[in-house]
């Protein structure tokens, strides 16, 4: 959150705003892989976490890679 709002201060007045990316290690999957479904212990919520960025006015963003899977 720091991050976010640090980023949405530097870009306060530009109209395309950065986006905050959530990088690989929000999800709790074996080397980066998916299915993603569940969430690492550092980030519980997801949904809350990209609306408290979003409210302090950062664009989200969720780093996946769709081609790395694990069965």
């Amino acid at each position: 959150m720091r991050d976010a709002k640090i980023i949405a201060e530097l870009a306060d007045k530009t109209a395309n705003r950065p986006f905050m990316l959530i990088d690989d290690g929000w999800m709790k999957a074996e080397r980066g892989a998916g299915p993603n479904a569940e969430t690492a212990p550092g980030f519980p919520d997801m949904p809350r976490l990209a609306a408290d960025m979003r409210a302090a006015g950062a664009r989200t963003g969720i780093w996946i890679r769709p081609l790395l899977t694990v069965e």
